[in-house]
C-alpha cells in the first residue's frame, strides 16, 4: 500500500510540474555521457532518429546527414558483430526498446569499444597456436621413439611401422578427398590418425617376451 501511494504521488508530481520533459533531458544526458556508441532506430526500415557523439565518431556519415537508415551505414551494425574503424574495434548489440506509439518497432544499437579485449584475445590465441605447434613438433619424435621400442621388442626387421603409417595415410587422404565427414571425422582428425598410426602396436610393450616371441600356440593363460 505504501509503495502504491508513493508511486501515485510521484505520477501526480510528474504531471503537475511537467517533469516528463526532465526525463527526456536525463535520457539525453545518459546517452551522451556513456562510453558506448548509441544509435536509435524505428520502424521496419530502421530509420535513424537519434545517435550520440561516439556513434557519430564511428560513423561520420551520420553528422553529414548522408544516411537516413541503419542499413545504409558504411558497416551495417545489424549484420556485422564487430566493426573495425579508426584503429579501434567495436562490438555491436541490438536491444528492443519500448515505443510510445505502440505500433512502431524501436531498436537501440549499442557499439561497445572492445579494442583492448580483442587485442588480448588475439595475442592469447597466437600464443596458444605457437605452443600447440611446439607440442606437435615434440610429440612426433616421442611417438616414433615409442614405436621403435615396440618394433625392436617384436623382432621386426623390415619397415613395418613406416609401411603401416603409409597405408593409413593413403586411406585418410582418400577419405578427405571424398569429403567424408561422418562421426566427427575431419581433416585435422585425419592427420592426427596418421601421426598416431605408428603406435598401433603400443600394447605389446607390456606383453612378456615369453609370450610375444613364442613360436608355437599360446596356452589359455597366455591368451588371457
Amino acid at each position: 500500500l505504501a509503495y502504491f501511494v508513493c508511486a501515485l504521488i510521484f505520477v501526480l508530481f510528474m504531471v503537475r510540474y511537467n517533469s516528463f520533459e526532465d526525463f527526456e533531458l536525463v535520457r539525453n544526458f545518459l546517452a551522451e555521457n556513456t562510453d558506448e556508441g548509441i544509435i536509435a532506430v524505428e520502424g521496419i526500415d530502421s530509420e535513424i532518429f537519434y545517435y550520440n557523439d561516439i556513434a557519430a565518431a564511428i560513423y561520420p556519415e551520420l553528422n553529414n546527414k548522408q544516411v537516413k537508415y541503419a542499413k545504409d551505414l558504411k558497416v551495417n551494425p545489424f549484420v556485422e558483430k564487430k566493426i573495425f574503424v579508426n584503429k579501434k574495434i567495436y562490438e555491436t548489440s541490438v536491444k528492443e526498446v519500448f515505443s510510445e506509439k505502440g505500433y512502431e518497432q524501436r531498436l537501440l544499437v549499442i557499439l561497445n569499444d572492445v579494442t583492448e579485449t580483442y587485442k588480448q584475445t588475439q595475442s592469447l590465441r597466437t600464443e596458444v597456436i605457437r605452443k600447440t605447434e611446439d607440442i606437435t613438433r615434440i610429440q612426433k619424435p616421442v611417438i616414433m621413439s615409442l614405436a621403435d621400442m615396440v618394433e625392436a621388442r617384436d623382432g621386426y626387421t623390415g619397415a613395418h611401422i613406416k609401411n603401416t603409417q603409409d597405408y593409413v595415410r593413403i586411406i585418410v587422404e582418400g577419405l578427405i578427398e571424398e569429403g567424408y565427414k561422418e562421426d566427427g571425422f575431419d581433416e585435422n582428425e585425419g592427420y592426427m590418425i596418421i601421426d598416431a598410426a605408428p603406435l598401433h602396436d603400443i600394447g605389446k610393450i607390456s606383453v612378456p617376451d615369453s609370450i610375444l616371441g613364442k613360436p608355437g600356440k599360446l596356452t589359455d593363460e597366455e591368451y588371457e
